[in-house]
């Protein structure tokens, strides 16, 4: 491991290279990924509900 890090470190175009790599890899990995919005998603609206009222009851008078 220190061997390739003395390499990387002899040679100034090794980081350019790097460099290179991770700009032209980076947008086609994010491409490739799950897009959020195509996941299904749990419904949470029933969590909030009360139990026996209605949403819009009138308030008693």
């Amino acid at each position: 491991m220190i061997a390739l890090v003395r390499i990387a470190l002899s040679r100034p175009y090794t980081f350019i290279v790097l460099a290179l790599l991770i700009l032209i890899i980076g947008p086609l990995v994010a491409l490739r990924s799950v897009c959020p919005h195509t996941q299904r998603r749990a419904k949470v609206t029933g969590a909030f509900s009360r139990g026996g009222e209605l949403p819009e009851s009138p308030a008693p008078a």
